[in-house]
């Protein structure tokens, strides 16, 4: 399990996917 956070510019909070 490799969790990634992606920071989008739309929104300051910090979106956190679990591949």
């Amino acid at each position: 399990m490799a969790h990634q956070i992606s920071f989008s510019s739309e929104s300051r909070i910090p979106k956190v996917t679990c591949n």
